[in-house]
This record gives C-alpha cells, structure tokens and sequence, in this order.
C-alpha cells in the first residue's frame, strides 16, 4: 500500500512536471530547445525532491502511530498502520488544508487557532479510525497522538522560518 502511493505521487509529481517543461520548452527557440529525452529526463529528477518530500512526512506519520500503537500495545496490524498513516497523509494535504484556511479567517489569535487545529485534527483523525474499524479508545489514542505530532512539527518547523528571517 506504501509503494503504490508513493509511486503514485512520483507520477503524478512526473507528469505535472513534464508537462509544465514541455509547454515551456515550446517557447524557447528551435536552436535552444531540449531533446525530448532529455524533457523526460529533466522531469524525472525534478519529481524525486517532491517524492522525497512527502515519503519522509508519509514515514513520520506512520512512525507516529507506530509509536502510539507499541506505547499503548494496541496490537494493529502492519497493514492497518499503513492505511492509518496513507489515509491520514491524504487528509493533512486535501481537507486539512480547507480547515485551516477557513479557521485562520474566523480565529485571529494564534494560540486559540492552534486549539481548534489541533482538536479538528483530533475528530478527523478518531472519524477515519472508526471508519477503518478500530475500537474507539485505539482510534482516540491514535488521533490525539498523530494530531500532537503534527502539531510539534508544525511548531517546530515555525520556530526555524522565525530564526532563519532573524538572522
């Protein structure tokens, strides 16, 4: 289930790219044109970036439930780990996205807005645990667990943007 996704990102990634450089390709000159191989080429490895990318956040939400699964020996399945964090992966790039636009409009204190990002991930997160079928404290145990990873690396990552523009 991993390597289909992360294959279908890689081609989605591909095939975006490639069309992008081979539109943009037609707007150079005849004489400064890349060879078609050489579009494919070009595309391929500027899709490994974005493929790595979202391997290594897709890696930390399933270590993320990993973590909570052997913390609270909730016994899931490799499979179901892998589901969790694939489904979970979805919904941080898709709905997530929309929530916090349409929260960071109503909310204008930071702290405040981080509250309710962090318990909407909470109910999204135990909504796809019922849906996929575990037990309810498994699916809280694990929605709060990944909604407080998240959280942390979104707040870390804050803090590295804020010292970077200082310096």
């Amino acid at each position: 289930m991993l390597w289909i996704t992360l294959t279908a990102v890689y081609t989605i990634s591909f095939i975006l790219i490639y069309n992008f450089i081979k539109r943009q390709n037609r707007n150079e000159p005849y004489s400064e044109r890349m060879n078609p191989l050489m579009v494919v080429v070009v595309a391929a490895l500027l899709a490994l970036p974005i493929l790595v990318v979202v391997g290594a956040f897709t890696f930390a939400i399933i270590g993320s439930v990993s973590l909570i699964d052997i913390m609270f020996s909730l016994n899931l399945s490799t499979s179901q780990l892998v589901i969790l964090g694939v489904i979970f992966i979805i919904y941080l790039y898709t709905l997530d996205s929309l929530f916090e636009l349409i929260l960071k409009n109503f909310i204008k204190h930071v702290l405040l807005y981080t509250l309710f990002i962090f318990l909407v991930r909470v109910g999204a997160f135990y909504i796809i645990g019922s849906i996929i079928g575990l037990a309810e404290q498994t699916g809280l145990a694990i929605a709060i667990g990944v909604s407080a990873t998240v959280l942390l690396i979104e707040i870390l990552f804050k803090l590295r943007e804020k010292t970077v523009e200082e310096e």
